[in-house]
């Protein structure tokens, strides 16, 4: 038995409490009743919660396991808010609240439609969503975080139809934020020449550090003007130390090549006669097809 008064244990031979002194113990059978009668209710309420929580969850996971329908909603939405010229609508499945540029497209309205008919042509009646898969997701989450300055979920490639006739597709990108899939209705690869461009002048910024190493400076102060060094054949052709330099400056690891669409297949660089690095996104056939820095070749920018 429990003292109803203070909780001490109490034996059988017991009258009064040793704890507290409380004489009237007589019904703490009655009290041990009702603290495992509230016990009992509050497991099966807590085993309610749970069940209900569990049911929620795997609800949930399988919706999103299957995102197909969810994307092709929204792209629905989307096209059906750019032929009654609904910018509010649009932006709903466009950009999250978070997005730093939401109100300027909502007051760029007639550009933002001029581009999506740029992109899937003046008759989006005929538009068609296809599928949806994982191809480039690592590419396009680092897209998005750059358009968008905010994490996201998840991301999807997505293969629209823009000419049932010829049955001509382009791929467009879609991502999840909170819970919500939004359509950025951009043939993606554009902006793979953004990723190029900027991994030469990290390139760059790597050969200018090594020159700090006296070592490497000296034997790079040899080479010739005219000679390119191509990553690609693992900067064969330079002294051991600089290439130690060179590649422990880049995390031991060339940025990859993006924008393959373009004929690009890799980065090399020359050392000019003023001792100033010039670096290029080269083709088969050509590894200086362009120049990156200091400017952007015309041929490559987006």
């Amino acid at each position: 038995m429990i003292c109803q008064n203070c909780g001490n244990r109490l034996s059988k031979s017991d009258k009064v409490c040793p704890g507290c002194g409380a004489s009237d113990i007589k019904n703490n059978k009655k009290g041990v009743h009702r603290h495992r009668k509230a016990a009992i209710i509050c497991s099966i309420a807590a085993a309610i919660i749970l069940a209900v929580a569990v049911i929620l969850y795997i609800n949930l996971k399988g919706k999103n396991d299957n995102p197909e329908e969810e994307i092709e909603e929204a792209l629905n939405i989307f096209l059906e808010a750019c032929q009654n010229k609904d910018i509010e609508k649009a932006i709903d499945v466009l950009h999250p609240d978070e997005y730093p540029y939401r109100q300027y497209v909502i007051s760029n309205a007639d550009e933002c439609f001029q581009e999506v008919e740029e992109l899937f042509g003046s008759d989006l009646s005929d538009v068609r969503y296809v599928s949806s898969d994982r191809k480039d997701a690592d590419k396009l989450k680092n897209i998005l975080y750059f358009l968008n300055g905010f994490d996201i979920e998840e991301v999807r490639s997505v293969v629209v139809l823009i000419d049932e006739n010829r049955q001509d597709t382009i791929r467009i990108a879609a991502y999840k934020y909170h819970g919500k899939w939004y359509i950025l209705p951009v043939d993606y690869k554009v902006y793979f020449r953004i990723f190029d461009a900027a991994a030469a002048r990290e390139i760059r910024t790597a050969l200018v550090d090594a020159m700090d190493n006296k070592d490497v400076y000296d034997v790079m102060h040899d080479l010739s003007s005219e000679e390119v060094f191509e990553f690609n054949d693992g900067l064969q052709g330079l002294p051991q130390v600089a290439i130690d330099e060179i590649m422990q400056n880049l995390g031991n690891k060339v940025p990859e090549i993006n924008y393959i669409d373009n004929g690009a297949c890799g980065f090399a660089f020359s050392l000019n006669e003023d001792m100033e690095f010039e670096v290029y996104i080269c083709t088969e056939s050509n590894p200086t097809a362009w120049e990156i820095t200091p400017d952007t070749a015309p041929e490559y920018k987006y």
